[in-house]
């Protein structure tokens, strides 16, 4: 699992795009590079950056006003919340500056002559501040997770139905502290689309399984929660454990939590 910090680069000049890839893989951070609208907007889909660096004017606009990288920075905001946007233009224009802020699109707008002017130490100070404002991998809140992994529930109505059909006695502490364990590396999640949107009861006694979309890990993942009175060998079985990777295992009192490797699966496959 790759804990590296993840930065975003949106340019379509191909020398100043492998530039800044490369002075930012050189900060430790993983750099991945996109040119245009439709290649970004997948980028956002599969993954979650702790920072992106966005132009707003990209070769091959789709709008007559040539500001793709605006359609961007608004599926920015509407997925992620906790990714710092900064813009890098080569416009020095008030009323673009002032729309980005306005809308509270990015948190920095940066020109390009300020970058030639100052080099890259310039710009690495500011994504280093970026960094720190993120709330990327800061943990998730309890009552957004478990309407994703409840799928939809309320946060009481999903734990009181994990309770009673996993005959867990460690209570509403002892069950949030063992999803929030679990699924903590992973966040933001998108679950399955098919057949079931969250965890769901098994056909086995006192188990929950359910198939989502990490996007901090771009992969699919699969969590399983069952209780003390669930048959280990069904539950080995029907999962084929000795075959696939566990990237999380707890075992808490009558309660084992476990989240699996999905190879195979696609982000298509989730909502």
């Amino acid at each position: 699992m790759d804990s590296r910090k993840r930065v975003l680069v949106v340019e379509d000049i191909g020398y100043l795009r492998d530039t800044l890839l490369s002075v930012f893989e050189d900060e430790g951070w993983r750099a991945d590079g996109c040119l245009g609208l439709q290649d970004s907007i997948e980028a956002i889909d599969r993954c979650t950056y702790h920072v992106a660096v966005v132009d707003i004017m990209l070769a091959g606009a789709r709008n007559t006003d040539n500001r793709d990288g605006m359609t961007i920075l608004r599926h920015l905001a509407e997925l992620n919340e906790g990714t710092q946007v900064v813009v890098l233009s080569g416009a020095d224009d008030v009323g673009l500056v002032r729309d980005v802020h306005q809308r509270a699109l990015a948190s920095m707008y940066l020109l390009k002559s300020d970058l030639a002017a100052n080099g890259n130490v310039f710009l690495v100070g500011r994504i280093k501040d970026a960094m720190a404002a993120s709330t990327v991998g800061s943990g998730p809140r309890w009552d957004v997770l478990a309407r994703t992994i409840g799928g939809g529930l309320t946060e009481e109505a999903f734990v009181q139905e994990c309770l009673s059909s996993l005959s867990f006695k460690g209570g509403w502490e002892g069950l949030v502290e063992s999803l929030v364990s679990a699924c903590s590396p992973f966040v933001p999640l998108i679950p399955q689309a098919r057949p079931f949107s969250g965890l769901s009861r098994n056909k086995l006694p006192e188990v929950f399984s359910g198939r989502f979309w990490s996007k901090s890990q771009s992969e699919a993942i699969e969590v399983l929660l069952h209780g003390k009175n669930a048959s280990p060998d069904a539950v080995e079985s029907q999962w084929d454990l000795s075959r696939r990777d566990a990237l999380y295992s707890r075992c808490k009192g009558d309660l084992s939590a476990l989240v699996l490797a999905c190879p195979g699966m696609t982000r298509v496959e989730f909502s």
